[in-house]
């Protein structure tokens, strides 16, 4: 199993920021819109306001408040969707989805 993307405590409300890559590269994600696609342990949908931290970086910012990432439902899958002007959408990662690890304080 890969590491997870964010390894957290249960509680945690500072920015989760994550650079997305296609083959390896920066891109330009600038006028697109950016949202997270997060289900818990159980298939669950979690909802996490996802933002741009920098879109010409493609660094994403998922903001939690601290009460949608409980330990006892993790580990969650989390998918990035980019969706650019004329509607495409391009997942992040595009295969296997990333985790997000929460541990009990």
């Amino acid at each position: 199993m890969a590491a997870p993307l964010f390894d957290i405590t249960e509680g945690w409300t500072e920015p989760l920021v994550a650079q997305l890559l296609i083959a390896d590269a920066v891109f330009d994600a600038t006028g697109m819109t950016a949202a997270s696609v997060i289900t818990d342990r159980n298939g669950l949908p979690v909802t996490v306001p996802t933002s741009w931290d920098v879109a010409a970086s493609s660094q994403i910012k998922l903001s939690p408040v601290g009460t949608e990432l409980l330990a006892r439902n993790s580990p969650y899958n989390v998918h990035f969707k980019v969706t650019d002007g004329s509607g495409q959408v391009t997942y992040f990662p595009p295969g296997t989805p990333s985790t997000i690890a929460v541990h009990v304080p």
